[in-house]
């Protein structure tokens, strides 16, 4: 899904601004993979919602950080996405190529964060736990 970021440059006929089938290519598959996604979570989460009835998590996903060993590594990964955002439209010369890279880190990290810190995850992650004992 935040692979499409990556197709942005070409997404756009440089003599009139119109979009190219790129850019309509990247957008069907940027919002089939979000949907797509979510989709097969809230199937997942419905498939075990007697096991994660179990798991005590008050705080929401999306607002919990550094909740596991994973979830550092994306957190970190969101954070350094976000301060690159935030410096490339500070410094007005930044580089296309930074916006990219910020933007595709950014939304990935962001996808990634509410999953890793999330009910479903911590479940799995128990379970490969009590199967290596």
């Amino acid at each position: 899904m935040s692979v499409t970021v990556l197709l942005l440059p070409f997404s756009t006929n440089p003599t009139d601004g119109s979009l190219t089938a790129a850019g309509y290519i990247s957008g069907v598959i940027f919002w089939t993979g979000l949907l797509g996604g979510s989709i097969s979570y809230i199937v997942l989460c419905r498939k075990y919602k007697k096991e994660l009835s179990k798991e005590r998590q008050r705080i929401p996903a999306i607002l919990r950080f550094f909740s596991n060993r994973t979830a550092v590594i994306i957190d970190v990964c969101l954070v350094i996405g976000l301060a690159g955002i935030i410096f490339s439209r500070i410094v007005t010369r930044s580089s296309t190529v930074i916006e990219l890279i910020s933007l595709f880190l950014l939304i990935t990290s962001i996808y990634l964060h509410c999953l890793v810190n999330g009910k479903l995850f911590a479940y799995i992650m128990e379970n490969e736990r009590s199967k290596e004992v």
